[in-house]
């Protein structure tokens, strides 16, 4: 394309500039930046009218059982691992690459939402024992409860990797004689994301509402992040097929690991 000769023939400045995937990197990176660092950092959230011997804020304090470091891990490394092992099986790096802008536009979007929302200052259920503890760090926190951000972010991550399963081995698009075994392959991601939204009121940091506030909000935004670059699951033609852009050719009819050049190929031919 014109654009690939004014970039000197470059394949990847084509892949980045003409088809537009620099700039969902860029507004990602920028919202997921400004959703961290300007809510409740830059920003004093509402404090809420306090009831005097509220039992709902009465919990003793916890340690978490699913730490923040350990939420990274299984929501961002975890499914890395799987995009990689998908890679391994179909040798396609367009769809590796359509998987991983999936989870980073996931995530961007679902920042936007639950730490946009904890500026309303819902107290966390072990609001009042951080009172006690005076920890000014932990008491900022204690301001957070709505929604709950392990749930939100496990459930965003989840859902990307349990439609990208489902996608590629066609479970709802065409289905085979163990669909309901493969069925329970594909959801047991979600299975995950439940364990970790429902050990945070049992650490007494949330209240079961924002657990599924977050899920909710994560479940929503990792479907629309999956559906903006994949076709639907649904489509027995193009289940598990990366959407194109930028005049890309059709796929063939039916997903094999053929079914689209590699990023690699792809770009040596438009070179």
């Amino acid at each position: 394309g014109c654009m690939a000769k004014e970039a000197g023939g470059n394949p990847m400045a084509d892949w980045l500039l003409r088809q537009g995937y620099l700039f969902d990197y860029l507004i990602s990176a920028a919202a997921l930046i400004i959703n961290s660092m300007v809510p409740t950092v830059k920003l004093k959230t509402l404090q809420r009218f306090q009831i005097i011997n509220d039992t709902d804020t009465a919990y003793p304090f916890k340690d978490s059982t699913i730490s923040n470091t350990v939420l990274y891990i299984l929501s961002i490394l975890f499914p890395f691992v799987v995009f990689l092992v998908g890679l391994g099986i179909n040798r396609n790096l367009v769809i590796f690459h359509h998987a991983m802008l999936s989870l980073l536009e996931g995530w961007a979007l679902t920042t936007g939402f639950k730490q946009w929302m904890n500026l309303v200052g819902r107290y966390r259920p072990d609001f009042q024992d951080r009172l006690a503890r005076g920890d000014s760090s932990e008491i900022d926190d204690g301001h957070n409860s709505y929604p709950s951000g392990h749930a939100a972010y496990m459930f965003v991550a989840m859902a990307v990797v349990a439609w990208y399963i489902t996608s590629l081995c066609g479970l709802l698009a065409r289905p085979a004689r163990f669909n309901f075994p493969l069925a329970l392959v594909c959801i047991s991601p979600l299975v995950l994301s439940t364990f970790v939204a429902v050990t945070r009121p049992a650490d007494h940091k949330h209240h079961f509402s924002d657990i599924n506030a977050g899920s909710f909000i994560g479940l929503a935004c990792g479907t629309f992040a999956f559906l903006l670059n994949f076709h639907s699951p649904f489509d027995a033609r193009k289940s598990g097929q990366p959407k194109l852009r930028g005049g890309a050719p059709e796929p063939p009819p039916r997903h094999t690991p053929a079914a689209y050049p590699s990023l690699v190929h792809s770009s040596q031919a438009d070179s």
